[in-house]
């Protein structure tokens, strides 16, 4: 079965200069992020590490800053949030928003950091987001609902829903995610 409007990205660092990403409203960036020294809180904004694309259904109304229906949800691994940028076409040019989609302040349930998303768009037009963020037992998955791919609700009363590194996919119409297994190889899940 076909992965509805999914295009995953399993890279684990993305160079800047590769992308033609725009940084807030004007600012372009033509450079290579190994050949410059940028504080600790520089690179955490322009960390780009483990990012989902996802093309929006034209059915979907987009905000007025979009720059296209392609969607790139990232974080860096030790943000306090998950970021968008958009672009008219999986090769770009992404415009970087300023949007925080899932912030850890916002969800009781969320602490320390959230990272890792992945985005798929379910059957009745909701974007499922789904992320790590630390718990009494490590990291574990959340997962996170749109109907416009930019204002996300946290189930907290749900919990987490598994280890860490979810890559969601369904197949005959069940949803299953192959994760993390606490450092010790992979596992897949069923819902």
């Amino acid at each position: 079965q076909r992965l509805r409007h999914n295009l995953w990205l399993s890279t684990s660092k993305w160079k800047l200069d590769r992308m033609g990403l725009v940084l807030g409203e004007n600012t372009t960036t033509d450079f290579d992020t190994d050949d410059w020294k940028y504080s600790e809180q520089r690179q955490m904004e322009l960390s780009i590490g483990g990012p989902s694309v996802i093309h929006m259904p034209s059915n979907v109304r987009l905000f007025h800053r979009a720059s296209g229906r392609y969607f790139m949800y990232f974080a860096a691994h030790r943000s306090k949030y998950i970021r968008l940028a958009t672009a008219p076409s999986a090769k770009g040019p992404w415009k970087i928003s300023n949007i925080k989609v899932v912030h850890v302040d916002d969800h009781t349930c969320l602490r320390g950091h959230v990272a890792s998303p992945a985005a798929t768009m379910l059957n009745d037009g909701t974007l499922s987001l789904f992320f790590h963020s630390e718990t009494d037992s490590g990291q574990q998955t959340f997962e996170a609902k749109s109907l416009d791919g930019t204002a996300f609700n946290v189930d907290c009363k749900r919990g987490p829903l598994g280890p860490f590194y979810f890559t969601p996919f369904t197949l005959n119409g069940v949803r299953y995610a192959v994760a993390k297994n606490m450092n010790r190889g992979g596992v897949v899940l069923q819902e």
